[in-house]
This record gives C-alpha cells, structure tokens and sequence, in this order.
C-alpha cells in the first residue's frame, strides 16, 4: 500500500511509540484516521467555515425576501385569525431569534412592514418574481456547500433544474416554519389534556411540555436536514446514514436555537441592544447552522483520510507552473482531478514509494501446444479488434 494511503496506527499503537515527539505524531495520526478526524479534515479542505460566512451573507437578502413572499400569501389566506399569526410570529422567532416584532417585544422586523398592499398586480407579480430569485440564494448556496462535504465537484442538472431545487429548498423552509406551529397547537392541547388525566400539574407539567416541544422541533429539523440532502442537493445517502445523521443536526440545531433565543432574551429589556444582539444572533444563527449542515453532511459522507503529499516534488510545487494549464499542454499528464482541475499527488514524485517492476509472465507450454496456443490467441485477437471496428462509429475526418 502506498505511503500516504497506508491505516492509521491504533491508539494502543501510537501512545506504545518512544519518545515524547513521536508518541504526539502518532496519536495525531491516529486522530486523523478516527471519523471525526476524516470529518473535520474533509470539512476543512472543502473550505466549510468560507462558505458558512457566504451563505450568512447571503442569508440576509433571502430571509428578507422569503418572509416577504411568505408573509403576504399567509396574510392574504389566513390573516384574520390573529390567534394563528401571533403564533406563526413566536414559531419564526423560536427558528431565528428576535427576528420579528410581537405586542409584547420588539424584533428587527415589524411584520406589518412586509406585507404588499396588492398583491395581484403586475407591478406586483415582477417583485414576487425577484423576490423568489433572491429567497432562494441561501438556498443554492447551501446546497452547493453539502454537496462539496460529500465530494461532489459538479451536479450534471440545467438552470431552470437547479432553480426548482432552490425553490423547493425555500417552499420546504416555509412549511417548516407551518409545520412547527401545528405541532405546537397539537403538543399543547394534548399534553395538557393526558397530563390533567395523568394528574400531573405544577413545574413538572411545564417541564414535561417543554421537553416535548423541543423533541418535536427536533424532529422537524431532522426531517428538514435528510430532504436538504437527498431531495434539494440530490445526494444518494444510505438510508441509515441519512437518518442519523439527520438525528445529529436536529440535536445540534435546537441548542443554538436554544442558546439564540437565550442571548435575545437577556437584553429583551434595553431596546438598542435587544435590536444588535437580534441582528448579530441572526448572523451568528445562520452561520452556526450552516456549519453544523456541512459537518454533518461531512460525517454522513464517511470520507476516507486523504492523501497527504511527503515533499513539494509530489505535488509540483517546486515547477513552474506549479498548476494545471493549457498553456503547458505537458502538465495535462500530471495527476489532477478531471472535473475542477485540482492538483492530485502525484505518486511517482515520492522517493519513498517503492514501485513494484512488473514480473513477465511465463507461459504454461511450450513447443507444439504453446504455438497452438499462440496462434489460437492471434486469432481470437483478430475476431476482437474486427468486433470492436464493427461496434464503434468510424470517426470523421476533421
């Protein structure tokens, strides 16, 4: 096996080494070869925590554009029950904290502001059309991103495919939001009708409804990861490794909702930092989020350990160019990726590699049965090359 693709050492192995420098190397290696190692090294090389800052970024013009759209259709359908949209206002500030004011605290938005005066319009039909292409940036870039944790250079698709997976992607974040307010209705009439017949009642019952809201939250999470990744992104996972990990990111993703709703809380009293401290939490939110996604898309990927190159010579660093470039058609033969044009390591550049000489083989007959055999062979070689020269088109002349 090849020097940078040989297993990592055991830890028994690496804290057995001599000495005090190498014991460190060795148990880095065998850190390295552990699947949280492969994750975060895969996370690293595909460059997670630049494009969790891009879909932050991003994310401010597609939520503004997303509550937009999403807050007149709901307005328009089902506005007047003020029961219903007070709720939907709490279930949009549990997903992104201090987002949206209420009659009791204030938020970034006031969700009268988004609301279009006519939304059968032609004027208005044109900003609804902008609208979706913004809403769904965060959403191409996302999907973008989990597709890389996974290894996928290049998704063979067409614009108008790839736009529908975005939308898709914005109308999925949409009913989530829907969805987790009829959980809420449901957890809480009927949690406290079985707990009143179960006779439970004080803290306890609080505790017991909290535990199950989030529990349900959750569970919306993780089934908003798996479609993000299978159905949005178009990743083929294994169906048991798309649901744990979908378990992992619903866990990871009610803490920082937790804690988000916690840092806005604590200043809801001081108007100017309640204001700051929901804009940086919203930043901070989508950010959080986007890394947990990649990470664990990263995990549920199970990636190899890569290969590190021994010297500058295995990756040409020391040529010029250093790179792959139709402007030197000889670096075409260097080991890159085919798609992207990534430098590969090249294995003929390790003078540590020994590369094994190819033995002859030795034929099993000679004199009259081994020229049988020699002329039979040219025969049927013959029948293969006629066949393949029959099979294929011939080619144009250019």
């Amino acid at each position: 096996m090849e020097r940078y693709y040989r297993p990592a050492p055991t830890i028994k192995e690496a804290w057995a080494q001599p000495g005090l420098i190498n014991k460190v190397m060795h148990l880095l290696q065998w850190w390295n070869g552990t699947r949280i190692g492969r994750t975060l090294t895969r996370y690293g090389i595909q460059r997670g925590a630049l494009m969790s800052g891009g879909i932050a970024y991003s994310a401010l013009f597609s939520i503004g554009a997303g509550l937009t759209i999403a807050w007149t259709a709901f307005m328009y359908f089902v506005g007047d029950n003020a029961a219903l949209r007070l709720r939907v206002i709490k279930s949009v500030n549990v997903t992104m904290p201090g987002l949206l004011s209420t009659p009791s605290k204030g938020g970034l938005v006031d969700p009268a502001d988004l609301v279009m005066d006519n939304p059968i319009n032609l004027a208005t039909i044109i900003a609804v059309v902008l609208l979706l292409f913004a809403a769904t940036y965060v959403m191409a870039n996302l999907k973008i991103a989990i597709r890389s944790m996974f290894g996928i250079s290049y998704f063979p698709s067409n614009f108008f495919g790839e736009k529908l997976r975005d939308l898709l992607g914005f109308v999925l974040l949409a009913v989530s939001v829907l969805l987790t307010t009829g959980l809420g209705f449901v957890v809480s009439a009927l949690g406290n009708y079985f707990l009143d017949l179960l006779g439970v009642t004080g803290s306890a019952s609080g505790i017991l409804l909290k535990g199950v809201s989030l529990l349900t939250a959750g569970l919306v999470d993780a089934g908003i990861w798996c479609m993000l990744v299978a159905f949005i992104s178009g990743v083929k996972v294994p169906l048991k490794e798309l649901l744990t990990g979908g378990i992992i990111f619903g866990v990871f993703a009610g803490i920082i909702r937790y804690l988000g709703t916690a840092a806005v809380s604590s200043v809801s009293d001081k108007p100017l930092l309640a204001s700051v401290a929901a804009f940086a939490t919203l930043l901070l939110w989508v950010n959080l989020l986007s890394r947990v996604a990649q990470m664990v898309a990263a995990w549920t990927a199970n990636p190899p350990a890569p290969a590190y190159p021994n010297d500058a010579a295995q990756v040409h660093m020391n040529e010029r160019p250093n790179y792959v470039t139709l402007s030197k058609p000889e670096t075409l033969e260097w080991p890159h990726q085919k798609v992207t044009g990534t430098m590969d390591v090249d294995q003929s550049g390790d003078p540590y590699v020994e590369v094994a000489e190819e033995t002859p083989l030795e034929p099993r007959f000679g004199g009259l049965i081994g020229a049988y055999q020699r002329h039979r062979m040219a025969r049927l070689e013959a029948k293969l090359e006629k066949a393949r020269a029959n099979y294929y088109q011939p080619q144009r002349k250019q």
